[in-house]
């Protein structure tokens, strides 16, 4: 008999839908441990005065019949009941109040109907807790790469990786100065390109590939050059070899150093532009700040000396900048990583050759370039067995006074291990 076919008054056994007991509509049930008798709460008369199994108002309770194997009649009750009638206290079975799943712990899309202030709500947790999920959900692989973000600026940490960035500079005004990007050009009596360019575009592929462990590394960068100068040919071929170390010196729970030693060989031909020409050491330090768990400060200062470099001509150059990267978008396999950086480069003494049929030397006593950069990481740990591959971009450009190159690209990819 379905819910639909019962007489007024009647209804399903809760526990037993193949047994119907007459409960009034309303009345709360109760269930013995037999969980075959249903009956009202005590002292709860049935519709028309008729108490359960054909009892009338008022009258004794029946004895109940002994189970199959149970005790003879007077003795023990089944469940523990008493003799000559007396039923077990019965059983309130409440009714259990629904089940909610939260919206974000579900899975599920947002709901059109969704409130404009929980949708303003769920906006916020995406964009700044770095997930659209429940708050306390697990983390994933974005709180432990965030601190490696930065594009520009070398991170504190070593980490294992290789990968493969492209380096895309226009308009770079001055390219001989202190020749710390060109040699002196040949016009000039330097090993250098054949004239001076006024300026000049460059495309690097690098081949990167760092591995240590958590307390120092060592980095390879091996260049492939492409120039494009306004008085020169364009040129292309392998440019000057980069060797980095880091030694962390303090890894704290907030903050953390290390020193940091670059080496730059003159791999490269000078005299088509593809290297300086000379060999130049980059000692500094690295730092950085823990912010939050999503937020990190970075920050370096370095110094290259230039090794038998032009006497008149060479520079030496003074690396400096902060960098904030911070956790946009988080999830077990899939994170999303900005950072934005402000590096400024200070040349010391040396100078320049001016382009022109006759080269002009023009000395440098000190000059500051403020560059700023902007970049976003992406990251997933789902490409089988190439383990933690990251994707990204950034962009910048030099401004003030003193432009270096007007618009700087990269793009990387990396892969960790």
């Amino acid at each position: 008999m379905s819910a639909l076919d019962q007489p007024a008054g009647r209804q399903l056994d809760p526990f037993n839908a193949a047994v119907t007991r007459a409960i009034p509509a309303g009345t709360p049930a109760v269930r013995y441990a037999s969980q075959e008798v249903i009956l009202p709460l005590p002292n709860g008369p049935m519709p028309g005065g008729v108490m359960p199994n054909g009892l009338m108002p008022g009258g004794p309770m029946p004895n109940i019949p002994m189970m199959p194997g149970g005790p003879m009649p007077g003795g023990p009750m089944p469940n523990g009941a008493m003799p000559n009638g007396a039923m077990p206290a019965p059983e309130v079975v409440p009714t259990p109040a629904p089940f909610e799943v939260p919206l974000e712990a579900s899975g599920a899309p947002i709901p059109t109907e969704m409130a404009p202030a929980d949708r303003l709500a769920w906006l916020s947790r995406m964009l700044w807790d770095g997930n659209t999920r429940d708050p306390n959900h697990d983390r994933g692989i974005a709180y432990e790469r965030v601190q490696y973000a930065p594009y520009i600026l070398d991170t504190v940490m070593p980490t294992n990786q290789y990968g493969i960035r492209f380096d895309a500079a226009y308009h770079w005004r001055a390219p001989d100065l202190g020749e710390l990007l060109v040699a002196q050009p040949q016009s000039a009596g330097g090993t250098g390109l054949p004239v001076a360019d006024k300026r000049l575009n460059y495309q690097d592929f690098d081949f990167v590939s760092e591995f240590g462990n958590s307390t120092v590394s060592a980095k390879t960068i091996i260049p492939l050059r492409l120039i494009d100068g306004t008085d020169n040919g364009d040129t292309a071929g392998l440019g000057d070899v980069e060797m980095d170390t880091k030694l962390v010196m303090l890894n704290g729970e907030y903050i953390k150093f290390a020193q940091f030693t670059g080496m730059h060989f003159n791999s490269g031909d000078s005299m088509k532009g593809l290297g300086t020409g000379h060999i130049s050491i980059e000692p500094g330090m690295l730092a950085s700040l823990k912010c939050s768990d999503e937020t990190y400060l970075h920050a370096e200062m370095k110094f290259l000396f230039p090794i038998a470099a032009n006497a008149e001509q060479k520079s030496n150059l003074l690396t400096w900048g902060l960098g904030l990267s911070h956790v946009l978008y988080d999830y077990d396999s899939f994170a999303v990583i900005p950072s934005v950086e402000a590096v400024f480069y200070t040349v010391y003494n040396g100078g320049f050759i001016e382009p022109g049929p006759v080269p002009v030397f023009v000395g440098n006593n000190w000059v500051t370039v403020p560059t700023l950069h902007y970049g976003v990481r992406m990251m997933t740990d789902r490409v089988r067995d190439l383990g933690l591959i990251e994707f990204g971009f950034s962009g910048g450009f030099s401004f003030g006074a003193n432009v270096w190159y007007e618009d700087i690209f990269r793009v990387e990819v990396r892969v960790i291990f």
